[in-house]
């Protein structure tokens, strides 16, 4: 495995943590917290590709008129209503 020369800035908790530690572990506890630093920066960049998918892009506007004709089978031959009252017939009233 070819080893990569890299320079970062730590952060000042990082470094206390690091200066408490032994000498002879220090090592492999600061390549475990760059490993979890590049795996937050994997998936920061994963969710801002998301980000334009998944519905999460343009604003899409519902309105009531978008729904015209939804329930139409539901309630074929019976005023609506009727239908409505049947639905509520079983809830209580929440305002008495």
């Amino acid at each position: 495995m070819a080893a990569k020369k890299v320079t970062f800035t730590m952060p000042s908790d990082l470094v206390r943590r690091v200066k408490r530690l032994p000498a002879g572990k220090r090592s492999a506890f600061v390549a475990r917290a760059i490993e979890r630093e590049l795996d937050r920066l994997e998936t920061v960049a994963r969710l801002r590709k998301l980000r334009g998918t998944a519905g999460w892009g343009k604003k899409r506007f519902l309105g009531w008129g978008n729904l015209y004709g939804l329930g139409r089978g539901l309630w074929e031959g019976e005023d609506a209503q009727a239908y409505v009252k049947r639905l509520r017939k079983d809830r209580p009233c929440p305002i008495r």
